[in-house]
């Protein structure tokens, strides 16, 4: 689950309140590029797979992939399927609660 996908180079930017979370996450050698005052960009090597987009999620729009067409579509694709699944999950939902009204 964590291992697969491959070390890769990738470019982000975000904002400076996530700073800490970058260094946590990249270590200390990170170098950072002041693009203004509310974001900065950053290349760092990691394994691109399920689990570094889903990490990038959890920062809801403060950590974004730049700079590279193919990662951005990697995560498009990754961020699709979450939302198709969560949207299949709700509609189960829904008609297991229409399913159960009609049968009581």
């Amino acid at each position: 689950m964590y291992g697969e996908g491959k070390i890769e180079v990738i470019e982000l930017e975000f904002t400076p309140n996530v700073y800490s979370n970058m260094i946590d996450k990249f270590g200390k050698d990170i170098h950072p590029k002041k693009i203004n005052e509310n974001l900065y960009c950053v290349q760092v090597r990691h394994i691109i797979n399920s689990t570094f987009f889903s990490w990038i999620i959890g920062f809801g729009g403060r950590i974004q992939i730049s700079n590279n067409d193919v990662h951005k579509k990697q995560f498009k694709d990754f961020y699709d399927e979450i939302c198709i699944h969560e949207e299949s999950e709700d509609l189960k939902e829904k008609r297991d609660t229409l399913q159960k009204d009609i049968e009581d």
